[in-house]
């Protein structure tokens, strides 16, 4: 009874697992917004030890780290690098796990879905949890067995299947609100039949175009009137949220000589037992970093000398069939090559060769001492101030502008979602952050200046707006040539003279293809699938809008509908349409959860 043993004890994990790869399933976007905290509270301590809060509702911050911590061992399990990115990444996607269970059990108990006894024990008996289902005690042969599992669940040693009813009693009612939700979504007949004919129905084409370069926009005169008006028309759009601007020093970890000398002493050391009688081969696929090299012992195939970088190429030709280079450093790192086989190819030298790359990398001394350098700065910066420590320790301060507070890409760095967090949280200007540890580097930041929302000024966007007007105008007079064109052609119906009396004008004939695949040079466009549907053979439509260009169409010839087929497609085109629909209703009904929330993001300030 060891696993039910470990179930009993693992309760939690086991609940949040079941959780968390759920909301990872249903998870639209990055974190949710909410209020700020000091929007709703006076002080930093009524949140002191939470996480955040959810609709009034404290998120223990213990629980939290728990769940959190329990994520990261399963990369540090994985071999995954633990570093802030990797750690922010992981911290977002638990916060959002909690944030979408809490609501999600609001609206269980607000809609009353429970679990009762005798639904667990059928469940129990009819529909054991996956989880259960690939245990090794409950296999024969690798595949799960009833009867076991049954004799178990009929012969209990204590309570070791609490944790399972547990489980139950959590999962049936969140599927039980899932299903109601996804009962939501309606596939009609019609959208049936759309989808049907869109990748069923062949139509041959003909589109003349009138592209928007046919206009010079510097040859149209915006007044300073209409500037104005659009701007006070369109305030709205030229709304600039808060920003933050900060300032930060990073530490980059590179290898230094002896990072260097030490894979040197690794690559003779390969060489040397290669030269004892070890096989090339097997010695490649335990050592190369070259990850296209691990599944083949090194083997690189036959290569021109032009094909690999020069220290390479010079030493693969030099050696003679069956030799085993001395170590060749490149950019890569250091190789060491046996050539295996040479020979002439179309007047070309070809070498057949296997490599073991084995790249220079900081190692842990050096990594160590960088990472104790940027300590002593974080020290020194809480002593003396941001500015005196970089002075002191030599090191050039660099700036973030306008820090947006979704923002989780910071150029020059990377990603790292904790700096606006930082940069966001009740911390005043000057405060600086905890060091933040960045793929190949230390970093950190100094909150510069608070930004405050407000409306940019005409002059900042006068060139921005008449440039959009200029857009407006071309066009407008692009449409009425179109529109003088069609009526002149409309009765002939062709396009491919129109292009005569216009040079600027362009014409293509497209072969048959169906609704769902791009037509021309048109895309992807449900206005030219309407437009072409409702078109007869032999006629044109009016101009259309498509993208940067105006067309007018004209239908060659269009497949019949096959009834028959379409009878035999129907059910798992319904099928296939109905999933999507309901991915899109749930993601909808989530996201409308988040938006209508009250939701505060203490994840920096809950030790504080």
């Amino acid at each position: 009874m060891a696993l039910m043993q470990k179930l009993r004890d693992k309760t939690h994990i086991i609940l949040w697992a079941v959780l968390i790869l759920f909301i990872l399933s249903m998870t639209f976007g990055g974190l949710v917004g909410g209020a700020n905290i000091t929007d709703l509270f006076s002080g930093k301590s009524k949140l002191a030890g939470a996480a955040g809060m959810i609709n009034k509702k404290k998120v223990d911050g213990k629980q939290f780290s728990r769940v959190l911590s329990e994520q990261i061992d399963v990369l540090k399990a994985q071999g995954r690098n633990i570093d802030t990115r990797t750690m922010d990444m992981m911290s977002d996607r638990v916060w959002n796990s909690f944030v979408n269970e809490y609501l999600i059990q609001e609206k269980i108990e607000e809609m009353k879905f429970t679990a009762s006894d005798n639904e667990i024990s059928y469940n129990l008996r009819n529909n054991p949890p996956d989880f259960l289902r690939q245990q090794q005690v409950f296999l024969t042969d690798g595949k799960f067995d009833m009867s076991k599992y049954l004799n178990l669940l009929n012969n209990p040693q204590g309570d070791e299947w609490y944790p399972v009813e547990q489980q139950l009693r959590y999962s049936l009612p969140l599927n039980k609100i899932n299903n109601y939700i996804y009962s939501l979504a309606t596939v009609s007949d019609k959208e049936i039949e759309q989808d049907y004919i869109q990748s069923n129905i062949g139509v041959e084409t003909e589109v003349l175009t009138f592209p928007g370069t046919m206009i010079n926009v510097e040859d149209i005169t915006i007044t300073d009137k209409e500037i104005e008006k659009y701007y006070k028309d369109n305030k709205e759009d030229y709304f600039v949220d808060e920003t933050r601007d900060l300032n930060y020093v990073s530490f980059k970890i590179a290898p230094k000589k002896s990072d260097s000398l030490s894979v040197l002493k690794l690559a003779n050391d390969l060489i040397a037992r290669i030269n004892k009688g070890e096989d090339f081969k097997t010695v490649a696929t335990e050592y190369t970093e070259d990850e296209s090299g691990k599944e083949t012992g090194g083997d690189l195939g036959w290569f021109e000398h032009k094909r690999m970088v020069k220290p390479f190429s010079d030493a693969a030709f030099a050696a003679k069939i069956g030799e085993i280079t001395d170590p060749v450093l490149t950019q890569f790192g250091y190789h060491i090559i046996k050539v295996e086989e040479k020979r002439n190819k179309d007047g070309k030298e070809e070498v057949k060769a296997r490599h073991i790359l084995l790249k220079i990398n900081a190692g842990p001394e050096t990594i160590s001492q960088i990472r104790s350098q940027a300590n002593f700065f974080a020290y020194d910066v809480n002593e003396f101030g941001f500015e005196a420590a970089a002075d002191t320790h030599n090191t050039e301060i660099k700036t973030v502008p306008n820090l947006k507070k979704d923002s989780k890409y910071i150029s020059g760095i990377g990603l790292v979602a904790g700096a606006a967090r930082f940069a966001f949280s009740n911390k005043p200007i000057g405060a600086s952050s905890e060091l933040f540890s960045i793929e190949n580097q230390y970093v950190l930041f100094q909150l510069k200046a608070i930004n405050e929302e407000h409306y940019k000024k005409i002059d900042d966007v006068k060139e921005q707006i008449s440039n959009k007007l200029k857009e407006e105008k071309k066009f407008e007079e692009i449409k009425t040539i179109a529109d003088n064109l069609y009526n002149e052609i409309k009765t002939t119906k062709n396009l491919q003279d129109a292009t005569i009396s216009n040079e600027k004008l362009s014409y293509a004939k497209n072969d048959t293809i169906t609704l769902d695949k791009s037509i021309g040079n048109l895309g992807k466009n449900n206005t030219i699938i309407g437009t072409l549907l409702a078109l007869e053979p032999g006629n044109i439509s009016k101009p259309i809008k498509i993208n940067n260009k105006y067309v007018i169409v004209k239908l060659l010839s269009k497949s019949n509908f096959d009834k028959e087929n379409f009878d035999k497609e129907k059910i798992n085109i319904k099928e296939k349409l109905l999933n999507a629909k309901k991915q899109y209703v749930y993601g909808q009904w989530l996201t409308a959860l988040r938006d209508n929330a009250d939701i505060i993001d203490n994840r920096d300030n809950m030790y504080r």
